[in-house]
């Protein structure tokens, strides 16, 4: 069984699902978070755990584009150590 592709919002790269983290709007915060388990409802973006990715998709407003959120902070998502990005360490 083929396993589910997702487009990272970043370099625009097809990949499994497993490989990308899943952003999502969390209305109670009023922020973007993190949905590790990929089940939280809504909207959501996907980016690989790379901080090149996050830098590019962060450049283009590519997450909020992605959510269709006028509101979303991208130097926030950027700087914030709550994301886990693996702090540039490129896989490929």
């Amino acid at each position: 069984m083929a396993t589910p592709q997702r487009t990272c919002v970043g370099c625009r790269g097809v990949d499994d699902r497993t490989a990308l983290l899943r952003l999502v709007w969390d209305p109670d915060r009023g922020a973007v978070v993190l949905d590790p388990t990929a089940t939280r409802p809504g909207r959501g973006v996907w980016v690989h755990d790379r901080e090149s990715c996050v830098d590019t998709a962060c450049r283009r407003r590519a997450i909020g584009r992605g959510l269709r959120r006028t509101d979303v902070d991208h130097e926030q998502i950027r700087r914030d150590p709550g994301f886990g990005f693996n702090n540039g360490a490129e896989t490929r």
